[in-house]
C-alpha cells in the first residue's frame, strides 16, 4: 500500500489532506483524520503526544497508535501534514538520517 508524501499540494483520493490509504483500519483512519482536523484547527501538536525530531526540528512526529505515525512539518507556526507511514517505515526512514 502507498505511504504517499503529500508535500506537492496534491490532494489525495478521498479529500484527506494526506493519503490515510496505508492505514489497516476503519478505526485508524476515524483518529487521523480527528488529529489532522484539530491539528489544521489550531489544536497542539502536543496534545496527541507529538515531539519534534531531534534530527530537524521542523518536523513533528505524531503516533496513532503503537504501528502508525502522522508526519508534520512546521512551516512558520503552521504544521502541513506531510505523510502517514508505518513505525517501520518511520524508523527506516529516521535511520537513513
Amino acid at each position: 500500500m502507498s505511504q504517499q508524501s503529500q508535500e506537492d499540494g496534491s490532494t489525495p483520493p478521498g479529500g484527506d489532506a494526506i493519503d490515510l490509504s496505508c492505514l489497516p483500519r476503519k478505526g485508524l483512519v476515524k483518529k487521523a483524520r480527528r488529529v489532522l482536523a484539530a491539528i489544521a484547527a489550531g489544536a497542539q501538536y502536543m496534545t496527541f503526544r507529538g515531539v519534534r525530531l531531534k534530527e530537524d526540528r521542523t518536523l513533528i512526529r505524531i503516533p496513532l497508535g503503537p504501528h502508525w505515525r502522522l508526519l508534520f512539518r512546521d512551516a512558520d507556526g503552521r504544521l502541513v501534514p506531510i505523510v502517514c507511514m508505518s513505525h517501520a517505515t518511520y524508523d527506516h526512514r529516521r535511520a537513513r538520517r
